[in-house]
């Protein structure tokens, strides 16, 4: 039977769409003409645990299944990660740089544990690191910052502006000559000067990337600087060790959100954007057993193990026995 060669252009053009519909990447469904989700995940007070809830190797697993549905990604830790176990301070946190450096991640704010090896040493792992260390409340005594205070992101065609807070509490909960001449400047100030600063940079969102926690036993908190700085969206935090369903965020504007400790859960905040405007915003905890059936990241394994063989030169030697049980 002939065709003629219209009906041939018009079913070509209909096999063109249907190809087109079954086949088309997944990310159509965060991107289409007027609107784009940007999913940021998060991490906090892992304490160099990479073993630990659901380890480094499935989160890696995990942070490659969202970019491959999403690639408007940001991978982001708010401290308290280069300092904890022998698998970070035998190297004073290179091993954990590495990590980061392998698994993606996109910007870090110190907290302080992770001053622990000293400021000079830091700075150093600011320097091996292939993302921003941020902090915008940690001054010299030139009154400069010790360490870049923000960073914008451009994801998606948008303008992410993220900057840095680390707890005043750092000043007493390392060893002092490890900030010895740094001074913790108030993060409501602070926090008002960033977000002045940044919507002059016509960001299309500002996030705040802080170690301040919501302890009652502390003064400057992720509450207070919610609750007295206008313009921030999120505020990702960390130093409490809290869970995202323990915070209060019920009526608020600013959300705040956190994994809890120990990388037993891996967070996950979807912005949802209109016209560049920041329209919703969804948080949601990864949890351990929902990690459970992941495959570990071959190549973080790997690095993993490799760490840990090296170590094995100082952690298998004996330095002592005791023939009768040390309870502690």
């Amino acid at each position: 039977m002939f065709i003629g060669s219209k009906k041939k252009l018009s079913l070509l053009l209909i096999l063109s769409i249907i190809v087109t519909m079954v086949f088309a990447p997944v990310t159509g469904v965060f991107a289409d003409e007027n609107s784009i989700v940007v999913t940021i995940v998060h991490t906090n007070d892992t304490h160099s645990r990479v073993d630990a809830g659901i380890g480094f190797a499935k989160v890696a697993t995990k942070i490659k299944e969202i970019k491959d549905s999403n690639p408007n990604t940001l991978v982001i830790d708010a401290g308290d990660t280069l300092h904890g176990q022998t698998f970070a301070t035998i190297s004073k946190g290179e091993s954990i740089i590495k990590l980061m450096n392998a698994i993606g991640y996109d910007v870090m704010t110190p907290g302080n544990h992770d001053f622990n090896y000293g400021q000079e040493r830091l700075l150093e792992l600011a320097g091996q690191a292939n993302f921003p260390i941020i902090t915008a409340n940690l001054i010299k005594k030139d009154g400069t910052t010790a360490m870049e205070p923000y960073v914008i992101k451009e994801v998606g065609g948008l303008k992410i502006g993220i900057f840095g807070l680390s707890t005043p509490e750092t000043a007493y909960k390392t060893n002092p000559l490890n900030v010895e001449g740094l001074t913790f400047a108030s993060p409501v100030d602070i926090s008002q000067k960033m977000v002045a600063e940044l919507k002059e940079k016509g960001v299309n969102t500002i996030i705040a990337l802080v170690h301040l926690g919501i302890d009652k036993e502390s003064t400057d908190t992720s509450y207070l600087v919610r609750d007295k700085v206008d313009g921030i969206d999120l505020i990702i935090d960390g130093h409490s060790h809290t869970l995202l369903g323990d915070i209060d965020n019920a009526g608020k504007e600013t959300i705040i959100v956190s994994t809890g400790e120990y990388n037993n859960n891996l967070g996950i905040v979807n912005l949802k954007f209109e016209d560049g405007q920041l329209k919703a915003i969804e948080p949601s905890l990864f949890t351990k057993d929902d990690a459970a059936e992941l495959e570990p990241d071959e190549e973080i394994a790997a690095l993993m193990n490799e760490t840990t063989e090296k170590n094995k030169v100082i952690t298998s030697v004996v330095v002592g026995e005791t023939d009768v049980v040390l309870g502690g």
